[in-house]
Formats: structure tokens, sequence, C-alpha cells
């Protein structure tokens, strides 16, 4: 009984077939923001296929937007050791799989853990704009903001998506009028940088900003 189970989770066992269907799947319940129905077909993925990164992969972005971060960082772990013992270190797969469990790590805040992963991002590819912003986010939350500020910037440059965290980090050294101000198109896009009534980031902000219609 012993060894058939063993034979039977090998990955000569693995339905790829029915694995990628769960990943069709996956896909189109994400396209729909139902991350419910996204995490129930990603588990039949990974349940048809434990032997193809992509299926954990799409699990912890399952489990990432249902807010299951833990899990989904394990999920990405196990991702990446399968990818790269496939094939090389800093190949997109990888690289790709890295990026999410590097987006996992900002949303926890764990900004020791997402620098790690941002420095090994920009050295497996020094083109990569999103490692560069996201370098920038986890040194900002560390309080290096001008390092911080100086990688986002960088990432704007090559192209990245990262305006809004510009403004949010010049909040941060206190430029507050000059972020609302010059990011104005920003912060109407990305309003929870400016926090609502209430929260922490709200009560930091000083009135003269709470008074500029942004909105």
């Amino acid at each position: 009984a012993v060894i058939c189970l063993a034979l039977a989770a090998s990955p000569a066992f693995a339905d790829r077939a029915a694995a990628q269907a769960a990943a069709k799947e996956y896909l189109a319940a994400a396209a729909k923001k139902d991350w419910d129905g996204a995490l129930a077909a990603a588990e039949r993925g990974v349940e048809a296929d434990p032997s193809w990164g992509e299926a954990w992969a799409n699990r912890g972005v399952a489990k990432q937007f249902n807010l299951m971060f833990t899990a989904a960082l394990e999920d990405f772990d196990r991702a990446i050791r399968i990818d790269e013992a496939a094939g090389p270190k800093d190949s997109l797969t990888v690289r790709s799989w890295r990026m999410q469990r590097l987006a996992t790590l900002l949303d926890m805040e764990k900004w020791i853990g997402a620098l790690e992963e941002a420095q090994l991002l920009v050295k497996l590819n020094a083109g990569e704009a999103q490692a560069y912003g996201a370098r920038g986010r986890a040194l900002a939350g560390l309080g290096d903001v001008d390092n911080g500020l100086a990688d986002l910037q960088k990432a704007t440059s090559m192209g990245g998506d990262t305006p809004h965290l510009e403004a949010y980090v010049r909040a941060l050294k206190g430029d507050w009028i000059d972020a609302v101000l010059k990011y104005r198109k920003q912060f109407r896009t990305y309003p929870w940088y400016l926090g609502p009534v209430g929260s922490s980031t709200h009560t930091l902000l000083p009135q003269e900003v709470k008074d500029v219609p942004v909105f």
C-alpha cells in the first residue's frame, strides 16, 4: 500500500492536462475578481499536478487576494523550488514567482524580507522596473526614505507604474503639499494613500493638505 501511495504521488502520475484546465478556470475567475472561485480552481490544479510550479503559484496568488498571506508565501516558495530545480534560477518563470512572493511580503509589511527579495530580483535582472519599485517601497518602509524614493524614481524612469508610490514616499518625507499637488492624479487614482478619516495616515496629514481639493 505504501508503494502504491508513493507511485500515485509521483510526477509520472500527475495529470498535467487536468491541472492546465484548472488553471484556465482559475484565470477566468481571477479576471472577474472572484477570488474564492479562483482559489477553488487553483486547489484543483495543485491536486491534479503537484509537480507543476504554476499550479502552486496560481494558488499562492488566490490566497494572497484572499488575505491568506502566510499560506500564499508557502505556495510561492514551493513554486520557486520546483522551477529552480527544472531550469535556471534567473528564468522569467522563477522571477515571476519571486515577484509575487515579494508583493505578498510588501502586503504584510515584512520590510526586511521584502528588501532581501527585491535585492535578489535586481541582481537577477537589473532591467526589472518592478524590482526597483518594490525595493523602494521596502526601503521607505524601513525608514530609508531618500534611497526608497531614488529607487521609485528609477523604476518610473524605466517605465514602471510607480508614480503613485513616489507620491506616497514624498509625503512620508514631509513634502505633503508638493506630493499632493504634483501627484494630484495619482492621489485621485489611489485615494487610500491619503488614508480615510480617522486612520493613522490621515491623522498625520497637515490640515492644509486635508483641505486641498484633490478628488
